[in-house]
C-alpha cells in the first residue's frame, strides 16, 4: 500500500459525477449530494453530466450555499472522425463516439466548455451532441480533461485493438490538452473488464509521464440507492416486469471488443437530447452508446447493473485504491486547480436603438403619452385626470428601475405584429395592470376600468425585471420571433429549455408500469395521490393525505414501489423546449449560456428559466394562443361577406344576449367555458355582467371550488346567502365579488385601506401569504395590525380600526389567499371570452367555420363542433370535390365541409385538385379527376379511394360502390397518358372521336353499415348518419346522457348505453386473468370503461368493437380534465337492457297497410327472439281508431337490435315503441281500447 502524503491525508474529490441532469441515468439530488459531501468533510465535488451543462448554475448555487467548492464540468462525446460525419458508425463496426470527461480551471475553462458544449449541438449532433478534437484543440485553453469510463477512447481502443493503440490515443489526448492538463482515470466499480483497464492505464501513466486520477462515476448518491436506480434505468429503456431487456454487455477477454446492446428505446435520445428529426433512430435501432459502460456489468453471463456507483466517502475511497494512492491525490489537486466565478444578478439587456434626436427616457415617455392620448379618445373626459395621473407615476418608477429599454423591445415586436397582421392576445398574466402597457397597445385591456393594480405586475419595493406574457395567433408566433433574431441578431436569440420532472402521481405511474401493476390499479392510486403546482414532493402529498401513505399497501409490492417512487421523485423524465420563453442578449449567447438545439432546429439556452434568468439573461413569452388564430379567421370571413367594417377589438360588454347565451351553457367552441363543468358553473352563476365572467374564470379551479368560495359567490350573488363587510370599506372592494375575497387584487386593497400598506408592500403581504409559511404568517400579521415604522406601514391599530375583527379578517385572508387569483390575467382572459362568444352568437356561421378549420387536424374537436352546428341550425354539408376546399368554408346558410380534415389526403394534395378545379372548371367524373390529377403532387390512389368513400365524389352521380370498382383503372390510364404526354406522344383517344368512354358496372351500392365503416374509417367520425341513430329512441328510454355522465362531480350508479368505439384487453398480474378497457360512445360523446375479470368473463361474446351495448356500474369523476370512468357491474345487450329496463314493447300496425299474415310474422320474430319483455301491439283501423292488444305471456321477446331491424321490415308496422315500466295506462282517447290476445 502506498503511504499518503502529509496534508493529503483522508482527502478526496469527486471528479466525475452524474446527477439528475443526466436524464434518466444520473440519480444524484443536488440538494442530498450537498448534505452527503458535508457529512462526509468532502469540501468540492464536479458535476459532469452526459454531453450536456444543464444543470451547472443549481449546482453551483447549491454548492457555494453549503461551503463546498463547485466544479464545473461535463462528461463530453467525441467524435472518432470529424463532427460533421454522420454516418452511422455502428452499422460499420465502428465507435460512434467516446466519452471524455473536461472539468473547468478558470473562467476562461468555463467560456470554452460553453462553446464546447454548444458545437456539439449545433454541429456535431448525431444521436448524441459530439466535440472532435480539431474543436476541442481549438479550445482547450483553461480545460482539464480526464479520460473517463470504459466508454472513453483509451479504454475502448485497448479492449478493441491492444495496448499500443491505447497509448496513442492517451499521448494524443495528451498533446492536445498541454501536459498536466490530462489525466488517465480509473475506477473501481466492480467490473472484471474495468480491472483490465486499470492495470493498463497505470501501465501507460508509467511509460508516459501521464498523470492518473481516481473516480468513481457516481450515479446515484448512497449503496442502497442502486436498486432505485435500476429503476431508472428501466423506465429509460420502457422496460416493463419481468422482461428480458435489460441492456446487455457481451462478455469479453482483454484486447476484445466491450459492445453495449440497448433495445427498445424511445425517439430520440435516452439521456433526454432534443434530437433533430434526421438524427431519430428506429425503435428497434441497436446502439452502442446509449448507457454509461460503467452502468453496468456481465455475471456469468447475466446483465445487471453496478452497485457501486454511489458517491464513495474518503475512507472507502482510500481502501478501494490503496494500490494507486497517487490517483486520488490527484482528485484534490485538481480540484485547487479549478476556481470558477459565475456572475449573477446583472442583466444582459440588448440596448433598443431609438431613433435620431431621441433618447431612450424621452422616445419612452413620448410613445406612452401619444399612445395614452389616443385611449382617452373613447373615455369620458372627466375622467382623463385619472388616467395621466397613473401614467406619470408609472413612467416615474419604469424609468427609475431603468426598464424603458425592456417596455420598448416588447412594443417593438408587438408594434411589428399588429403591423403585420398577427393577432395579439389583449393581455395575459399581470402585465395587464400596466397603464403604460394599455397606452403602448402591448395590452389591450383597461387597468383603471377593471380596477388592475401596476404594483402586481412591477412592485416599486421588490428588485425583479418585469415579465410580460404576450399571446400571438399560433400561425404568427414564429414570424415575431423570426423578426426579433433578425432585428437583435441571431446569435443573441434563443429560446429556453424545459424539463418534464416526475412529480409523485408521474412516479408512481413509471415505477408501477416497471413492475407491470395492473393499469386499473395504477390509475386508481394515481388518481388518489394529491396534484397541483404545489404537490411537488411525496412529503408534501402526504401532509395533504395521510392515508396515502397506507394506501401503496393495496397492490402488490406496493412498499416497494413506494420506495422507488420517493427515491426518483424529481428525476428529468424529457427535456424539451418551454412553450413560450425567449431570451434576447447584448452579446452572443454562448457567452453567458452553453446552447443546444430544439427539435425543429431551434437554438435554445441550455438553462431552464430561473438558471437563465439568473446569469442575467431576460426573458420574454411569446405564447401561441389558438384562439386569436380562431378569431381572426371568423373575423377575415365577416369583412369578406358580412361586414367589412366589424371591429372584434371594441365590443360592447352589456349585450344581453351574450349573457342570456352563457345562462344556458351554450358555450362549446367559447374560450375557457366550453368544459362541461364550466357549463354548469354558468348555469347555476347566470352570469349578467361583464365581471361575473372575470369571476368564473378565477373561481372555476380546484381550490375555490373544494374550499366552498364558489358556491358562496353564487348564493350571494342570487340573494340566497347573505352578503357582509367586517369593514365599511370593503365594499368598494368586495362588492363586485359579493364579498368574497377571489382576487389577488382584492388582498392587495384590503392591506392598504385597512393597513396602511403601499401597493408595494401589499403585494409583498400577498406574496407572503401564498408560500403558507406559520412564522412568516405571524409576523405579518403582527405588521398588518401593529405597523412597521422601518416601512413605512402604519397598521390596523393606528388607523382606528378594530383590532381583533382585523385579526379575524386576517385568518380570513390567510385562508383564502392561496386561491386567489390574479385578476389581471382573469380578466384579459375573460375578454377573449366574450370575444368568441359575441362572433358564435352574432356571426355563427363565419365564426363555426373558422372555429373548424382551426381545429382541424384534431378530429375530435372537429366532431364535437359539427354536432354543435347541428345544435345551433348550421347544416354541414358534406365534402364535395368540385365545392370543397382545404378548410371548412360558408356557403348559403350552412358550411361546407373541408377537405383537410379527411385522413389519409395531405394539403399539398387538396391544394393541387382546387388550383386545377379554379384553373379548368369543375370536375365531370371520377375520369375526368384522374386525367386532370397532377401525379407530381401528393395525391395518390389513397388520395383517390379517400375521396370516393368520404362521399367527396357523390356529386358526380355515381354510387360509391361503381366509383370503387373503376378507380383503379381510371388512374392507371390517366397516368399512362400523362407519361405519353411527356414524351410528346398522344393517346389512342386522342386519335379517335376525342370522347373517352367511361365504364361504370351495373352494381348495388355497398351495405349501408359498410359505408358508415369506411366513411368513419377515412373521416374519423360518421358524417352521413351514425349506427345508432336508428336506435337513439330506444336508447333514450333507459340511457343516462353520455354529456351529462362526464360533467358528475360526484361518485354514483349509472346506466349508459352506447356503441363500442374500441377496445383494450389486459391481464391482470397477480391473477393472470382478463379484463379489458373500453371506450363506449354515443352519437355525441364518449365515456370509458372498466371491465374486470369477472364482468370481463360473463360478458365477453359482446366485447368486440362497434357492437351496441349497455352498461350498469359506477362512474367516478376525474376533476383533472372534467372526464372520468365507469366501472362496470354489469353489461348487456341492446335487448337485455331494453328487457331490464323498460315495461313493454309496443308495435303499432295499421291495418290499411297490412294483412292478416303478417300478425303470423310477428309471431315468427317473436319466437325467434324468446325473452322476457312483453308485448303489446295497437292496431290503427281506418285510421280513425286505435286498439290496444297485449299478447300472451308466452310470447315475450329479447329485442335484440337483429329483432328491431327485421320488424321494421314487416308491411303495416308504423311505429316501435318501449313503455317505461311503471308507465300504467296506455289509453290516450275515448276511441282507444285494450284487451288481450292471443296469436298461438
Amino acid at each position: 500500500m502506498e503511504e499518503v502524503k502529509e496534508g493529503l491525508k483522508g482527502k478526496f474529490v469527486h471528479l466525475h459525477l452524474h446527477t439528475l441532469y443526466s436524464a434518466l441515468d444520473g440519480a444524484i439530488k443536488i440538494e442530498q449530494l450537498a448534505e452527503n459531501l458535508k457529512a462526509n468533510g468532502m469540501d468540492a465535488c464536479a458535476i459532469t453530466d452526459h454531453g450536456v451543462m444543464y444543470g451547472i448554475i443549481d449546482f453551483y448555487k447549491t454548492m457555494k450555499k453549503k461551503g463546498i467548492k463547485p466544479i464545473i464540468g461535463s462528461e463530453f462525446y467525441i467524435s472518432p472522425g470529424s463532427r460533421f460525419d454522420k454516418k452511422d458508425h455502428y452499422k460499420q463496426g465502428d465507435d460512434t463516439n467516446y466519452h471524455l470527461v473536461l472539468l473547468a480551471e478558470n473562467n476562461e475553462g468555463l467560456h470554452n466548455l460553453y462553446k464546447l458544449s454548444t458545437i456539439g449541438f449545433l454541429e456535431g449532433f448525431y444521436r448524441k451532441p459530439r466535440i472532435d478534437k480539431e474543436t476541442l484543440r481549438q479550445y482547450s485553453n483553461g480545460i482539464i480533461a480526464l479520460s473517463a469510463c470504459l466508454g472513453g477512447e483509451i479504454s475502448r481502443k485497448f479492449l478493441k485493438e491492444g495496448y499500443e493503440a491505447a497509448r496513442n490515443a492517451a499521448l494524443e489526448y495528451d498533446e492536445i490538452l498541454g501536459r498536466g492538463n490530462y489525466f488517465l482515470e480509473i475506477q473501481e466499480n466492480g467490473i472484471p473488464e474495468q480491472k483490465i483497464v486499470n492495470n493498463q492505464l497505470i501501465q501507460i501513466s508509467k511509460e508516459t509521464g501521464i498523470p492518473l486520477v481516481a473516480t468513481c462515476d457516481s450515479h446515484y448518491l448512497n449503496k442502497e440507492d442502486y436498486s432505485s436506480h435500476n429503476i431508472l434505468m428501466q423506465i429509460q429503456l420502457g422496460q416493463v416486469g419481468d422482461e428480458k431487456r435489460k441492456p446487455r454487455l457481451k462478455p469479453v477477454e482483454a484486447g476484445k471488443e466491450v459492445k453495449l446492446e440497448a433495445r427498445n428505446q424511445s425517439e430520440g435520445d435516452v439521456n433526454g437530447y432534443l434530437a433533430r428529426e434526421e438524427d431519430l433512430d428506429d425503435l428497434s435501432r441497436d446502439t452502442s452508446d446509449t448507457l454509461d459502460p460503467a452502468i453496468m456489468h456481465s455475471r456469468s453471463g447475466k446483465m445487471d447493473y453496478s452497485s457501486m456507483l454511489y458517491v464513495k466517502n474518503p475512507d472507502e475511497i482510500y481502501n478501494d485504491f490503496s494500490y494507486c494512492l497517487e490517483a486520488v491525490e490527484n482528485t484534490v489537486k485538481i480540484a485547487e486547480r479549478c476556481n470558477v466565478s459565475i456572475t449573477f444578478g446583472v442583466n444582459h439587456l440588448p440596448q433598443y436603438e431609438v431613433p435620431e434626436g431621441y433618447t431612450l427616457e424621452s422616445y419612452f415617455r413620448e410613445l406612452a403619452e401619444e399612445g395614452l392620448k389616443k385611449r382617452l379618445e373613447k373615455i369620458p373626459e372627466e375622467k382623463h385626470s385619472i388616467y395621466w395621473e397613473r401614467l406619470k407615476y408609472e413612467l416615474e418608477i419604469i424609468i427609475m428601475k431603468g426598464f424603458d429599454a425592456y417596455f420598448l423591445i416588447v412594443w417593438d415586436f408587438i408594434n411589428y405584429s399588429r403591423k403585420n397582421n398577427i393577432p395579439v392576445g389583449p393581455g395575459r398574466g399581470s402585465g395587464a395592470g400596466s397603464l403604460v402597457a394599455y397606452s403602448l397597445t402591448i395590452t389591450d385591456i383597461d387597468p383603471i376600468r377593471f380596477k388592475l393594480f401596476f404594483e402586481r405586475f412591477l412592485n416599486p419595493e421588490r428588485e425583479s425585471m418585469p415579465d410580460f406574457d404576450i399571446d400571438f395567433c399560433i400561425r404568427g408566433r414564429e414570424e415575431v420571433i423570426k423578426y426579433v433574431s433578425q432585428k437583435y441578431g441571431e446569435e443573441k436569440v434563443s429560446q429556453i429549455i424545459t424539463f418534464g420532472t416526475l412529480k409523485p402521481k408521474n412516479a408512481v405511474r413509471d415505477v408501477c408500469r416497471v413492475y407491470n401493476t395492473p393499469l386499473v390499479e395504477v390509475n386508481k392510486l394515481a388518481k388518489s395521490i394529491p396534484d397541483g403546482p404545489a404537490i411537488t414532493t411525496f412529503k408534501k402529498a402526504y401532509d395533504a393525505d395521510p392515508e396515502l401513505y397506507s394506501r401503496f399497501e393495496n397492490i402488490e409490492h406496493g412498499a416497494e414501489i413506494r420506495k422507488h417512487s420517493e427515491n426518483l421523485e424529481g428525476a428529468i423524465r424529457q427535456v424539451g423546449m418551454h412553450a413560450a420563453g425567449v431570451v434576447i442578449a447584448d452579446r452572443p449567447l454562448v457567452e453567458y449560456a452553453p446552447l443546444s438545439k430544439g427539435p425543429k432546429g431551434e437554438v435554445i439556452v441550455q438553462f431552464e428559466k430561473k438558471a437563465a434568468e439568473s446569469v442575467g439573461l431576460i426573458k420574454f413569452d411569446f405564447l401561441g394562443l389558438k384562439n386569436l388564430t380562431i378569431i381572426d379567421e371568423a373575423v377575415k370571413r365577416i369583412h369578406a361577406t358580412v361586414d367589412k367594417d366589424f371591429d372584434v377589438n371594441h365590443l360592447p360588454l352589456d349585450d344581453e344576449g351574450i349573457y342570456d347565451m352563457l345562462q344556458r351553457g351554450d358555450t362549446s367552441g367559447v374560450f375557457q367555458l366550453e368544459s362541461t363543468g364550466m357549463k354548469s358553473l354558468l348555469k347555476r352563476l347566470r352570469p349578467t355582467v361583464f365581471e361575473d365572467i372575470i369571476a368564473a374564470n378565477a373561481l372555476y379551479r380546484p381550490g375555490p371550488i373544494e374550499s366552498g368560495m364558489l358556491d358562496s359567490f353564487i348564493k350571494r350573488k342570487h340573494g340566497e346567502e347573505e352578503v357582509s363587510y367586517a369593514f365599511d370599506e370593503l365594499k368598494d372592494i368586495l362588492e363586485e365579488t359579493y364579498g368574497v375575497i377571489v382576487y389577488q387584487e382584492q388582498v392587495m386593497q384590503i392591506a392598504q385601506v385597512l393597513g396602511g400598506y403601499s401597493l408595494g408592500a401589499a403585494d409583498m403581504l400577498r406574496r407572503a401569504m401564498g408560500k403558507k409559511d406559520k412564522k412568516e404568517m405571524e409576523h405579518n400579521r403582527n405588521i398588518f395590525l401593529y405597523g412597521d415604522e422601518s416601512r413605512n406601514i402604519p397598521g390596523v391599530e393606528k388607523l382606528g380600526k378594530d383590532v381583533q375583527k382585523a385579526s379575524d379578517l386576517y385568518d380570513l385572508i390567510d385562508k383564502f389567499a392561496g386561491y386567489g387569483f390574479n385578476k389581471s390575467h382573469s380578466a384579459a382572459y375573460a375578454y377573449v371570452a366574450y370575444q368568441t362568444a359575441y362572433l358564435k352568437l352574432k356571426y355563427p356561421k363565419e365564426y363555426m367555420s373558422a372555429l373548424l378549420s382551426v381545429s382541424i387536424d384534431n378530429i375530435d374537436d372537429v366532431v364535437k363542433y359539427i354536432d354543435e352546428c347541428a345544435k345551433m341550425g348550421i347544416k354541414i354539408l358534406p365534402p364535395d370535390i368540385n365545392k370543397s376546399f382545404y378548410d371548412f368554408r360558408v356557403e348559403g346558410e350552412g358550411i361546407r365541409f373541408g377537405l383537410g380534415a379527411i385522413k389519409s389526403v395531405g394539403q399539398a394534395a387538396i391544394e393541387s385538385f382546387i388550383l386545377e378545379r379554379e384553373k379548368n372548371g369543375e370536375y365531370t367524373s371520377i375520369y375526368d379527376l384522374c386525367d386532370r390529377m397532377d401525379f407530381k403532387s401528393a395525391a395518390n390512389k389513397k388520395t383517390i379511394e379517400a375521396f370516393i368513400y368520404s362521399g367527396t365524389l357523390d356529386c358526380f352521380g355515381k354510387s360509391r360502390h361503381q366509383n370503387i370498382c373503376v378507380y383503379i383503372s381510371a388512374l392507371e390510364s390517366a397516368a399512362s397518358r400523362a407519361k405519353d404526354k411527356e414524351k410528346g406522344f398522344g393517346s389512342i383517344e386522342d386519335f379517335l372521336s376525342g370522347e373517352k368512354e367511361e365504364f361504370y358496372p351495373d352494381v348495388e351500392e355497398l351495405p349501408a353499415k359498410e359505408l358508415l365503416s369506411r366513411e368513419k374509417e377515412i373521416l374519423g367520425f360518421y358524417y352521413s348518419s351514425h349506427p345508432l341513430r336508428e336506435y337513439n329512441k330506444y336508447i333514450e328510454t333507459f340511457s343516462e346522457d353520455m354529456e351529462l355522465i362526464n360533467g358528475m362531480r360526484s361518485e354514483g350508479e349509472v346506466v349508459v348505453a352506447g356503441m363500442i368505439k374500441s377496445i383494450k384487453h389486459h391481464i391482470t398480474k397477480t391473477k393472470k386473468e382478463k379484463m379489458a378497457f373500453l371506450e363506449l360512445e354515443d352519437t355525441k360523446n364518449s365515456v370509458e370503461v372498466v371491465v374486470f375479470p369477472k364482468v370481463y368473463a360473463d360478458s365477453l361474446m359482446h366485447l368486440k368493437e362497434d357492437n351496441i351495448i349497455a352498461v350498469k356500474g359506477i362512474y367516478t369523476p376525474n376533476h383533472e380534465d372534467d372526464t372520468g370512468s365507469i366501472t362496470a357491474r354489469k353489461i348487456m345487450t341492446l335487448g337485455q337492457a331494453l328487457e331490464d329496463n323498460t315495461g313493454s314493447l309496443k308495435i303499432t300496425l295499421d291495418t290499411d297497410k297490412s294483412s292478416p299474415d303478417r300478425l303470423f310474422q310477428i309471431k315468427t320474430l317473436i319466437s325467434r327472439f324468446k325473452g322476457s319483455l312483453p308485448v303489446k301491439i295497437e292496431f290503427i283501423i281506418e285510421n280513425k281508431y286505435r286498439v290496444l292488444m297485449g299478447v300472451s305471456d308466452e310470447f315475450c321477446v329479447c329485442p335484440e337490435t337483429e329483432f328491431l331491424e327485421l320488424l321494421k321490415k314487416v308491411p303495416g308496422i308504423v311505429d316501435i315503441e318501449f313503455i317505461p315500466a311503471d308507465e300504467r295506462s296506455y289509453i290516450r282517447n275515448e276511441n282507444e281500447m285494450i284487451d288481450t290476445w292471443s296469436i298461438a
